[in-house]
Order: structure tokens, then sequence, then C-alpha cells
């Protein structure tokens, strides 16, 4: 039995969103609903709200408000234009490719190639995203970094006099962590791309030592 609550629990709280705007407009001819609606959009700044959820509710862009306000407590009084707009919602497909996307193209790299190392499988699924984020965060440096590419782990030295030479510093690493950070494997995936920007880095020490300095 307490299996069954903890269960239903969780999904009550799963599937909160759906009674929630702008999922709950498919429901508009249900009993209650219209009013809900409208003090659930009123309670809340009307930038705040998703834009299907501004076409139905809101009071000062042209919208279907004054449709909605009509509608009777028993969830009757739907006019033409509502009952056509709650057709297109109700056939309206459910799309899950930003959520399954990436689970469908790593199993269509695992199975061609079959004996290639997870590390394979992130590098390839990633590469147009890994290649973005490098040109923004290496400009024109990404040529060199191409060609000798380990050297992206490589990071600005903080010379003498708080000065800012690029300096190449070898980094001592295994084969595996090295795999791992460069293709972003366990921890390492955690870490937001900004942080790998070396003129970021470059700044924190900068503002780190004029902090120490000013304290002094």
């Amino acid at each position: 039995m307490f299996a069954y609550r903890v269960g239903a629990a969780f999904g009550l709280k799963k599937t909160k969103h759906f009674h929630e705007l702008p999922y709950i407009l498919v429901h508009l001819d249900k009993p209650g609903i219209a009013r809900q609606i409208l003090n659930e959009f009123d309670s809340r700044d009307e930038a705040e709200h998703h834009s299907l959820s501004v076409h139905f509710c809101s009071s000062v862009k042209p919208s279907l408000r004054q449709h909605v306000e009509a509608i009777a407590p028993d969830g009757s009084n739907l006019s033409k234009e509502l009952q056509v707009e709650l057709t297109f919602l109700e056939k309206m497909p459910l799309d899950e490719t930003p959520a399954e996307a990436i689970h469908k193209d790593s199993s269509h790299v695992i199975k061609k190639f079959c004996a290639g190392s997870q590390a394979f499988t992130f590098a390839t699924v990633r590469l147009q995203q890994n290649l973005t984020k490098a040109e923004s965060a290496l400009e024109s440096d990404f040529a060199l970094a191409w060609h000798s590419w380990k050297s992206i782990l490589q990071q600005p030295r903080l010379g003498v006099g708080l000065k800012h030479i690029k300096m190449q510093r070898p980094v001592k690493l295994t084969k595996n962590e090295f795999v791992r950070k460069v293709y972003r494997l366990d921890q390492y995936a955690l870490e937001p791309w900004e942080t790998l920007d070396p003129r970021e880095k470059e700044k924190k020490k900068s503002n780190t030592m004029f902090n120490r300095q000013v304290t002094w």
C-alpha cells in the first residue's frame, strides 16, 4: 500500500504541468476550467507566459480572451473560434525529439560501430556541437588546436607583474584521464562550457590578484 501511495504521488508530481498553462487550455470546454485558466494567467505578468497562453488569455494583445470569458461555468457556450482552436490543440502531435533524439543518434552510432568506445560514441554524436563551441572559445587558435589537439587542455599562465603570458605548458595526464577531459565524460560533463574558455580563466585570475593587492 505504501509503494502504491508513493507511486501515485510521484505520478501526480510528474504530470502536474499538464494541469497548468499552457497545457490545460485543451480542457477549456470542461466545467470550471475557463475561470481557472484566467485566474492563473492573471496571477503572473504576461511576459512570463507561453505565447499560446497569451494567444488565448491576453488582455493587452489581440487574443481570444473575450471568447474564454464568455464560456459558461459548466463548459458550454463555446464560440466557433474557440471550437476551431480546441480542435487544433486536441489533434496536435506531441514531439519528444528534444529528449529522445540523442538516444536515437547514440544507438545508431553504436550499431554502426559496434567496437567503438563510449568516448567515440559521444564524440560522434556531439561533433557539430563541439566544433561550434570550440570555434567560439578558441577563435583564430582553432587551427592550431586541431593540428595539436592536446593544446586544448593547456591554459595560459599568469606571468610576473600580473602580465598574462600565453605559454603552452605540458599537461601530464593518463590516456584515460585525457579522453575523459576532452570528451567531457564523468565529472567533466558537469562543467559549464564557459569555464573552458581560457579568456574567462584569465579574467578570474586577474580579478583574484587585483583583490589581493587591494586587500594588502
